[in-house]
């Protein structure tokens, strides 16, 4: 009887998944994918590296491209004239398994230039991966569904 209420604790113990720093919280990913849009805003665009908020294999899908994170940069990089950038998430399903977390959401975005002002909304995922410690996107894939450009009134 003894030996198997050994058996029986040494299953139990064994089954049981330690809880490490890797593991990913809702929150993490949640706070990991805000300041990725962070450092975008033209009010502070590239404050934080790069390379702080995504992997070295950094992939982006974006209007029908396939971009690294070089090419993503010279595509999102703030315009001269562009004066004002606000992107709204809703929507968030997240989803983790330990140390990586998909995060699916709607995104309405705002940028305002000095004539116009465009307002998007896109359909987009994302996977975030804990590298060295850090979670940070691995992957973001950004669908279109509405595009809207108003004119603004010269003063």
């Amino acid at each position: 009887m003894k030996s198997l209420t050994i058996l029986i604790a040494c299953l139990v113990l064994a089954s049981c998944k330690p809880n490490t720093q890797s593991d990913v919280s809702e929150e993490l990913a949640i706070n990991t994918l805000k300041a990725f849009y962070a450092n975008l805003d033209v009010d502070t665009y590239g404050s934080k590296g790069w390379l702080e908020l995504v992997t070295s294999d950094f992939k982006v899908f974006e209007a029908g491209k396939q971009m690294d994170l070089a090419a993503f940069l010279k595509f999102s990089k703030p315009s001269d004239d562009l004066t004002e950038t606000n992107w709204a998430l809703s929507a968030l399903d997240v989803t983790l398994d330990g140390s990586s977390a998909h995060i699916s959401y709607l995104n309405d975005g705002l940028f305002r230039h000095s004539n116009i002002e465009v307002k998007l909304k896109w359909m987009e995922s994302v996977l975030l991966v804990m590298d060295d410690g850090v979670l940070k996107v691995r992957f973001l894939n950004s669908n279109l569904l509405d595009r809207q450009i108003i004119a603004l009134d010269s003063p």
